[in-house]
C-alpha cells in the first residue's frame, strides 16, 4: 500500500507543470486616456492594444507560463513582451521611461505547488498628469 501510494505521489508531483504568471498594471491617474501597444515573442506570439480610460486602474497584459519561483525579474521583467509602447489619444508625448524597471513597482502572490512555489509577478506602473508634455 505504502509503494502505490508513494507513486501516485511521485506521478502527481511530475505529471503537472508548475505555472508563473505576470500581470503588468497601469495606474492611470492622469486625465489622458492611455493607448499600450504591445507584442509577445514564443509560442503564442501576438499583437494587442489595451486602452486605460483616465483615472482607471486597467490590466495591461497577463502572461502564464512554465516555471517555478516566482520573483522580481529585475530589469529583465519585460522579457516576455517584444515591444510595449505608450501613447495618450490627445497626442501628448509620455516622459516617463516605461521600460526602466525602477518607474514599475512590484509585488507577488506566492502560493505552493506541493514543494514547489509557483504564483502570479505582478508589475504595476503609475502614470500621472506630469508624466506628459504636449507636442
Amino acid at each position: 500500500m505504502r509503494k502505490l501510494i508513494f507513486i501516485l505521489c511521485i506521478c502527481f508531483l511530475t505529471a503537472c507543470d508548475p505555472i508563473i504568471s505576470y500581470q503588468f498594471n497601469v495606474e492611470n491617474k492622469s486625465d489622458k486616456e492611455l493607448v499600450f501597444k504591445y507584442s509577445h515573442e514564443g509560442f503564442y506570439p501576438k499583437d494587442s492594444i489595451t486602452i486605460c480610460g483616465k483615472q482607471k486602474n486597467c490590466v495591461i497584459d497577463s502572461i502564464t507560463i512554465r516555471g517555478a519561483n516566482p520573483h522580481d525579474e529585475g530589469n529583465d521583467f519585460l522579457s516576455a513582451m517584444k515591444i510595449l509602447k505608450v501613447t495618450s489619444r490627445d497626442s501628448s508625448i509620455i516622459t516617463k521611461d516605461i521600460l526602466d524597471r525602477k518607474n514599475w513597482k512590484y509585488k507577488n502572490e506566492i502560493s505552493n505547488f506541493g514543494i514547489i512555489k509557483v504564483g502570479r509577478n505582478i508589475y504595476t506602473l503609475k502614470i500621472e498628469n506630469n508624466d506628459f508634455r504636449k507636442k
